[in-house]
């Protein structure tokens, strides 16, 4: 079998699809350098698509800056590649 596990954060084909769909029922996917999350219906930053200053009045993240996904999301990719 040929793993086709996405690299460097992309994903092609068959793989590409898969992760959509998989990923598809997640609220919130990835992370800001700040610690809160970017993205979704339960993004904590401002913007339509979560990629403004946070939502937090304490913090001082003027824009959302991707750091990681979130555990649930890298369960699912892990899974992903390993099949």
């Amino acid at each position: 079998m040929i793993n086709d596990r996405p690299r460097q954060g992309r994903a092609t084909g068959s793989a590409n699809e898969r992760m959509r769909q998989a990923l598809g029922c997640f609220d919130a996917k990835s992370r800001c350098i700040c610690g809160h999350l970017g993205d979704g219906p339960k993004s904590e930053h401002h913007g339509l698509t979560g990629h403004k200053r946070c939502k937090h009045s304490w913090c001082d993240c003027e824009q959302f800056t991707w750091a990681h996904f979130t555990p649930a999301v890298e369960a699912v990719i892990e899974a992903l590649g390993e099949e």
